[in-house]
């Protein structure tokens, strides 16, 4: 087994660099005025509308490099593997899975897990800062992320946010996003529905009573005991029981689906209005980014 909360620093780089706001995903084509040709709006807002970011991340690794050769410490530049899989992918604002997924992916939770080992693993700035002595650690990583006061965030660093537009779009894309679930959430007619699933699951023997927080709580315990101690057949263990689960939830699903997505549309349209901004923001950093090529 081995013990992966020792390369905390690489992780916080990971999640700087591909944070858990939004999977990439460079499939689909997006437009001038920032709309992709298909998806529902929910789907664009979590692909940022077919936006390609690695250019855009190697353009920050690169300068971060730049910055650490000019603090005396050596940086290589790298897009993470992994970087690039899909997380669970999802096309309605009721979160339903595609055809298919459960069957080998479970809700995704393992692939996502195996995703962030492997984005750390292939880190080649790791060797580089175990050679250093724990003085000299310690002045790197102050170096990379920035130094940090009384519990504030770190400031500083070399390794700074993607461009800020993006940045700033994509927690205006996730604010959005959540706001527009929490709406769903809170209608009487999805009430309604989720209780009809709860009461499926418990038939099955699961005791969950919000499909939104219940799954990711019950499978919480294994997933923390990775982070703290990577294990292989504790991955497969974890990916095991979801897929069981999954497979239930589909089929509780199946029942209410239709309501559901019919629910889902009627809440995405608001969002349509509200997220037009956002995906306009998309279109022109698509249009900056082809350009630079």
């Amino acid at each position: 087994m081995v013990p992966i909360n020792t390369k905390g620093q690489a992780l916080l780089a990971v999640a700087l660099m591909v944070s858990g706001l939004l999977a990439a995903c460079s499939g689909q084509s997006t437009k001038a005025n920032g709309s992709s040709a298909d998806g529902s709006v929910y789907e664009r807002l979590i692909t940022l509308d077919g936006f390609d970011r690695r250019q855009m991340f190697m353009a920050e690794q690169e300068a971060a490099a730049v910055c650490m050769t000019r603090q005396g410490f050596d940086y290589i530049a790298y897009y993470p593997a992994g970087s690039d899989d899909s997380e669970l992918p999802i096309e309605t604002l009721a979160e339903l899975p595609p055809a298919g997924y459960a069957e080998e992916h479970g809700f995704g939770l393992a692939d996502q897990l195996e995703n962030q080992k492997r984005a750390v693993d292939d880190d080649p700035n790791i060797p580089v800062v175990e050679a250093l002595n724990p003085s000299d650690q310690a002045a790197y990583r102050d170096a990379l992320y920035g130094h940090a006061e009384g519990g504030a965030p770190p400031q500083g660093g070399c390794l700074q946010p993607p461009n800020e537009q993006y940045l700033n779009v994509t927690i205006q894309s996730r604010d959005l996003r959540i706001e527009a679930r929490e709406r769903l959430l809170a209608d009487p007619e999805y009430v309604e529905l989720e209780g009809d699933w709860s009461r499926c699951m418990a038939t099955h023997g699961y005791d969950l009573q919000n499909r939104h927080t219940s799954i990711l709580e019950y499978f919480a315990p294994q997933m923390e005991a990775l982070f703290a101690e990577w294990d292989v057949a504790g991955v497969v263990a974890l990916r095991h029981a979801e897929i069981e689960v999954a497979l239930v939830d589909v089929e509780c699903l199946d029942a209410i689906d239709a309501k559901l997505r019919d629910l889902a549309a009627r809440h995405e349209q608001r969002l349509l209005d509200e997220a037009f901004d956002v995906l306009d923001i998309m279109g022109q950093l698509q249009l900056q980014y082809d350009a630079s090529e």
